[in-house]
């Protein structure tokens, strides 16, 4: 368990910087909080599984999620040369497809 700790320690030691990780925080924390205010996910996302919008709405649901923040913490590292490999979009595509994919065929 201290190997644990000090391996996170080490590493918010080095990685740590306070611009990265509080948009982030903050941008989570809403998206989490109108999730469960309004109970998105369920009420509204879970009345379309089985059709193909339902995939659309599932893909968009869980891509407003990850891509503003990958593209935030890319462009904050500077690192926006990943932003126009043709691989990140395709398994980032493709992973949030899965992930719509996961829920579409919920049973």
């Amino acid at each position: 368990m201290k190997i644990l700790i000090k391996y996170i320690s080490d590493f918010l030691k080095a990685d740590f910087k306070i611009i990265s990780y509080l948009p982030v925080f903050i941008y989570t924390i809403t998206c989490l909080s109108i999730n469960y205010t309004f109970d998105f996910e369920h009420k509204i996302l879970d009345n379309y599984v089985g059709t193909l919008i339902g995939l659309i709405y599932y893909f968009l649901f869980y891509s407003i999620a990850y891509f503003p923040v990958a593209i935030y913490v890319l462009t904050i590292n500077k690192k926006t040369d990943v932003l126009k490999s043709n691989s990140f979009w395709f398994y980032s595509l493709f992973i949030m497809l899965l992930l719509a994919g996961s829920a579409f065929f919920a049973f």
